[in-house]
């Protein structure tokens, strides 16, 4: 119910943990306090529907705010890059996942001061994302700022949560 009101306060995955021992803790519960076994029953089986729709309403529903669609936004770049070109990213820690989907012959850098310059005839690729936290929003935006004063803003996508920008020479 908390990561209903607030979704981003309350990540399962930090609780992870505590499922096998809330679920023990819930079974227990549940055969315990009804007497009839009927009553145990049914119970049982009220708990298992919401704990059903709650993985369903997890897992399906699209709107979803920890849907990140990586997958999506590394293969609309790898599409359009060519060897030698270049993906900057936000945040640093992305380098794994950018690093999963990357295609060989790109250039990865995370984000920082200094920009790469496109060379004639190659690109430079932003990719933004957890742009809900200022510092990483900042970090995109800045180096968006930087690169148009020189270059050509060629492409602008959004997919879940992650942004992209491809600015060329």
């Amino acid at each position: 119910m908390l990561g209903q009101l607030k979704p981003f306060v309350f990540e399962v995955r930090y609780f992870i943990g505590i499922v096998p021992l809330a679920l023990l803790l819930i079974a227990r519960a549940l055969t315990s306090w009804p007497r009839r076994p009927i009553a145990i029953g049914l119970a049982t089986a009220v708990a298992a529907v919401a704990l059903g729709l709650g993985l369903a309403d997890q897992q399906l529903n699209g709107s979803n705010p920890r849907v990140y669609d990586f997958k999506t936004a590394v293969h609309d770049i790898e599409a359009r890059a060519k060897h030698g070109d270049t993906i900057v990213f936000t945040p640093s820690y992305l380098d794994h996942v950018v690093g999963y989907y990357e295609h060989e012959g790109l250039k990865l850098r995370a984000m920082g001061q200094d920009l790469p310059e496109p060379r004639r005839g190659h690109k430079v690729f932003v990719l933004a994302s957890f742009q809900d936290k200022p510092q990483f929003r900042a970090a995109a935006r800045d180096a968006v700022k930087r690169l148009s004063r020189r270059h050509h803003l060629v492409h602008r996508e959004s997919v879940p949560q992650i942004t992209t920008w491809e600015f060329s020479r």
